[in-house]
């Protein structure tokens, strides 16, 4: 069972990559539509949750992962259709 403490929230160097970015923040160039697209889903998600000052570290880690998933599945949207068909004719 887990104890109750007043220890603070754990520190996101061990929850983010070893570099203190997160992975799309490393490979994704700042200049172009998604970068744009995931800053304003980290605002978004930040704002429906608070605010900045009510995120802990790790709150703000899964807010950043959220938004770039979610930039991500609208490029897979917006590439059309797959070269299958799931739905029946």
């Amino acid at each position: 069972m887990l104890a109750n403490s007043t220890a603070q929230a754990p520190d996101i160097a061990h929850v983010s990559p070893p570099n203190g970015c997160s992975l799309a923040a490393a490979t994704l160039d700042r200049r172009t539509r998604q970068w744009r697209r995931r800053r304003e889903m980290i605002d978004l998600f930040t704002a429906a949750l608070g605010g900045k000052a009510a995120l802990t570290p790790v709150m703000a880690v899964k807010v950043e992962t959220a938004a770039e998933l979610a930039v991500a599945a609208e490029q897979v949207r917006a590439r059309g259709p797959w070269p299958f068909s799931i739905t029946r004719k």
